[in-house]
């Protein structure tokens, strides 16, 4: 039976309902804003583990929340890495404004939701650390790789790395929009934009609580701009995404690379590539490392590279970036 939750652009306000069962180590904190307050998931290591050094701060996209980051929040902080997952204002069990002013809101507002839930994960961080010296690591997806970006591009935060999924590229979404038109201008069939064609109908079902009724338009279409930044990069990529398609985020690494290589007055690039296995399985991904930026495109995978089949080989790959750091 084929999913019966239909995204749209609707005058609807946010139905999210906050799941009552949260996994093991897993708190909800809300944030409170001079505007509303903000759903923040904390997702702590076992007292058994050992805290690695860097703490890991997530951002969903459109139609997402701070629930879609689960999968891997749950799997890194079972190595060590505490991780902070954010619902932007709309968005979750965070606050949610009027229909008009959601429809308008833009990235810099948005990112304003991030930078809040950055403060209050680096306080904490410091407080359980006794230390004032804290290692954040951004991962962002689609839309909310762009507020990552965006926030960098501004100084707005200071971050060891960044990690970018399916995400938007710094000089505008222009082809990711005409990808979204392509596919269906009624944005309804959700497997067809975010997963794999073999992604099962139950889980789609079950998923689907997590999408917002209605979205910013104009965080979607006025997305881009944000200047290069040299900090170490992962770009996350699924081989089927055909919102944020392979070919545009090759562009992005590319043009991330030449502004490192820029920054450090060299004009020759060093990129190698290989294809990644796991024990007794076939190829899993494809990666190619160079000038301070790693790219890789996991095969199999849709947009949600973070929820689809193939998740364990993206968040490996994750974590093989996260200890050379």
């Amino acid at each position: 039976m084929a999913p019966r939750h239909a995204l749209q652009w609707s005058t609807q306000s946010n139905n999210y309902i906050p799941e009552k069962n949260l996994p093991s180590n897993t708190t909800r904190h809300f944030i409170q804003t001079s505007e509303g307050p903000l759903e923040l998931l904390v997702v702590e290591p076992p007292v058994s583990q050992q805290r690695q050094k860097h703490a890991l701060f997530l951002q969903h996209g459109v139609f997402g929340s701070a629930s879609v980051w689960l999968p891997y929040a749950i799997h890194l902080s079972q190595l060590g890495y505490p991780c902070y997952v954010l619902s932007l204002r709309g968005h979750g069990a965070s606050w949610v404004p009027g229909i008009v002013k959601l429809w308008w809101t833009t990235k810099a507002v948005f990112t304003r939701d991030m930078v809040a839930g950055i403060e209050w994960a680096k306080a904490e961080e410091t407080r359980k650390r006794d230390s004032h010296t804290v290692s954040i690591v951004l991962v962002g997806h689609s839309m909310g790789s762009v507020l990552v970006q965006y926030a960098l591009s501004k100084e707005l935060v200071n971050v060891t790395g960044m990690v970018l999924c399916g995400p938007a590229a710094g000089s505008g979404i222009l082809r990711a929009f005409v990808n979204l038109i392509r596919m269906d201008p009624l944005f309804v069939p959700p497997r067809r934009i975010f997963f794999s064609p073999q992604y099962p109908s139950d889980k789609l079902e079950k998923f689907a609580q997590y999408f917002p009724e209605s979205e910013s338009m104009r965080s979607i279409v006025g997305l881009g701009g944000s200047k290069p930044d040299s900090e170490r990069i992962l770009i996350l990529a699924g081989e089927l995404d055909l919102f944020m398609d392979v070919r545009t985020m090759h562009r992005l690494a590319k043009r991330y690379r030449e502004a490192v290589r820029h920054s450090i007055g060299e004009n020759e690039g060093r990129v190698s590539s290989f294809e990644g296995h796991e024990a007794d399985r076939e190829q899993t991904y494809m990666e190619d490392r160079g000038d301070g930026v790693r790219m890789v495109v996991i095969k199999g995978t849709g947009h949600h590279v973070q929820n689809d089949l193939q998740w364990e080989v993206g968040v490996e790959r994750v974590v093989d970036f996260l200890q050379q750091l």
